[in-house]
């Protein structure tokens, strides 16, 4: 063998021990950075501007958009309208129809209550249909109870019996209830300012705690979120308390 040959048979001895150490080696790995912990957003109160001063939050007797806006967030119906805008239960656990639509029961919910610890009640949906039946009440509610009598079968149960069968009666059972055990004694015609209609209580779940002819101020008001209750029952049980809820609450500035 020829000293060019040897050459180039020791250069091939070298490149193939090269090749043999890169692929005995380990693998080359970038070292990556941990990524951050994710940390829960800090609760927080949602702002918001209404065109326009409250003057009377109530269910009846709402005069401004303003109004109309905060007894949206404070009170609550038999049903709300879902959200493919059909009527589903809100303070009513359930309902029936019969007779061809002139008859509607309702029953509710037995974990439905006002902001004082007071139950929701048969006799808060009867007083509220009398009071926008009385002669005193002028407002724009008046005309869709009309013919239409509510009676309380018990605590839990109220009926309705209407004249004449109306399409829209379950939509009209939206209409936020007001509290007898509060507003009994008051007559129909000063319930647009009685001292309940700048400090209302509500059955929702929010609760006034500040108004001010700048500003309105609610916090939630919530109970333990159980399994399997509710559209947000995804999020697992207890997700959503008093301890721990998604909002820290809504401030609407006039």
């Amino acid at each position: 063998m020829s000293r060019r040959d040897g050459a180039f048979v020791l250069v091939l001895v070298l490149v193939l021990g090269a090749l043999g150490a890169a692929i005995a080696a380990p693998a080359f790995a970038p070292v990556v950075a941990p990524l951050p912990t994710p940390t829960a957003a800090p609760v927080a109160i949602h702002r918001e501007a209404v065109v326009g001063l409250p003057s009377s939050v109530n269910p009846v007797t709402a005069r401004t958009q303003a109004d109309r806006d905060l007894v949206a967030l404070l009170f609550r119906g038999l049903v709300r309208s879902g959200v493919d805008g059909r009527p589903v239960a809100d303070l009513a656990a359930s309902w029936t129809m019969e007779a061809k639509g002139t008859r509607w029961t309702f029953r509710l919910r037995t974990d439905a209550f006002w902001q004082d610890g007071v139950p929701v009640t048969s006799d808060d949906v009867v007083f509220t249909v009398r009071v926008l039946q009385d002669p005193a009440y002028t407002g724009p509610l008046a005309a869709g109870w009309q013919g239409v009598t509510a009676t309380a079968i018990d605590a839990a149960t109220v009926r309705f019996d209407l004249a004449v069968p109306l399409g829209g009666f379950l939509q009209a059972a939206a209409q936020p209830l007001l509290p007898a055990h509060l507003l009994a004694n008051v007559p129909v015609a000063d319930l647009a300012d009685a001292p309940f209609s700048t400090r209302p209580v509500g059955n929702g779940q929010l609760a006034l705690t500040d108004l001010t002819p700048q500003a309105a101020l609610l916090v939630p008001v919530l109970t333990p979120l159980q399994p399997g209750s509710g559209p947000l029952a995804t999020l697992g049980p207890r997700a959503i308390s008093p301890e721990n809820p998604l909002l820290a609450g809504i401030e609407l500035r006039f």
